[in-house]
């Protein structure tokens, strides 16, 4: 609920500040801890942040659900959240494509690439053109639609910027989120997109 929220090493407002997570970025809560300081919630082993500035997530209602493991992209509220039949079981903030690059649809994951070079020459944005792009080590690729749509990891764009149309058109993940979607996608996986 807080643009910017210190992850604690300690339950203690002065403990050392090990990380930062931003506004609307979810994490996943263990426990509920209360010493003097007041409540915190243990987010990982020796990572605790202020409960007075976390808010419970719900996941927005997907328009229709699938069978098996699947994602479901809301552009309304930049999140993906993975499903496994009905049943949510992972959030993740993401970017999206400006100007409405990303496609809307019920699309199947076809092809992956662990660690890809995306260039945009190769969906017809030259070198030279202003919205040129070259990008190495783009990690965990998931390939949706031709024309290089795609879920992927996204390193250029600073973490308190997700949540917003940045990107081409294709879905940005910050990598942890990617690799976690990687490991429970597989090809053949629905990725379904809408406002």
């Amino acid at each position: 609920t807080s643009p910017e929220l210190n992850i604690r090493a300690a339950l203690d407002l002065e403990a050392e500040s090990i990380k930062t997570t931003f506004a609307r970025h979810t994490v996943v809560v263990y426990e509920l801890v209360t010493n003097a300081d007041g409540q915190w919630y243990r987010i990982g082993d020796g990572r605790y942040v202020s409960a007075a500035y976390v808010a419970p997530f719900s996941a927005p209602a997907p328009e229709k659900t699938y069978e098996g493991r699947w994602i479901d992209v809301n552009l309304s509220s930049f999140y993906a959240i993975a499903y496994d039949g009905d049943t949510p079981v992972y959030s993740a903030i993401i970017t999206a494509g400006r100007g409405d690059r990303t496609p809307l649809g019920v699309f199947n994951v076809f092809y992956r690439v662990r660690s890809e070079i995306m260039d945009s020459a190769t969906v017809g944005i030259p070198k030279g053109d202003p919205e040129y792009y070259y990008l190495e080590n783009v990690e965990y690729t998931q390939y949706f639609l031709d024309g290089g749509y795609a879920v992927h990891g996204n390193y250029w764009t600073d973490p308190a910027d997700f949540g917003a149309f940045s990107s081409n058109g294709c879905i940005g993940l910050m990598n942890p989120d990617a690799a976690w979607f990687w490991d429970f996608l597989s090809e053949g996986s629905v990725v379904s997109i809408h406002y």
